[in-house]
């Protein structure tokens, strides 16, 4: 007797005695069954990727998904039963699986553009520390940054209740 596993299908399996049919749609697994073996690994293992949790990797499983490619290959009906992102799952699956010349190349275009974003940062930096060292009473291009001294209100509201506290009383 053969059991036929679909990936996502828990309720049907359909179980017949083996055929020709079989044997050459399967050689492997029959050859395994044969020896008395374990069945081959038909892809990458649920285990080997680091994103999925225990329970993950179990709930998938139970669902008779066995590796990271009838993950991306799953259809709606599969994704809705693996739940709440299973969408983003398989886009994260189908980007881990991708050839490793395309995935270069994407990867180095993301590492171009994190350093164009680090060289933009380091420049604010460096604009925002010049203006902290300006000499005082020197006229700012932009207000500079720096922190209230003792005689500095830090709020226009701390400005205002010192104003008030100094003038003097109204005579009458």
């Amino acid at each position: 007797m053969v059991e036929i596993v679909t990936p996502g299908q828990t309720k049907s399996i359909p179980v017949h005695e083996v055929r020709d049919e079989h044997r050459r749609r399967w050689p492997q697994q029959y050859a395994a069954f044969k020896r008395g073996t374990e069945m081959p690994a038909r892809g990458t293992p649920l285990e080997t990727w680091s994103y999925l949790r225990p329970a993950q990797v179990a709930m998938l499983k139970a669902l008779n998904i066995m590796c990271l490619e009838e993950i991306r290959d799953a259809s709606d009906s599969v994704l809705e039963k693996i739940g709440m992102g299973a969408r983003e799952m398989q886009k994260l699956v189908t980007a881990y699986l991708k050839p490793a010349p395309e995935r270069e190349q994407e990867l180095r275009g993301e590492l171009q553009q994190a350093k164009l974003t680090i060289e933009g940062l380091q420049s604010q930096i460096d604009q925002l520390k010049a203006q902290l060292r300006k000499p005082e009473g020197a006229e700012p291009d932009e207000p500079a940054l720096r922190p209230p001294t003792d005689r500095e209100p830090a709020s226009r509201a701390q400005a205002k209740e010192r104003q008030t506290l100094r003038m003097p009383p109204k005579a009458s």
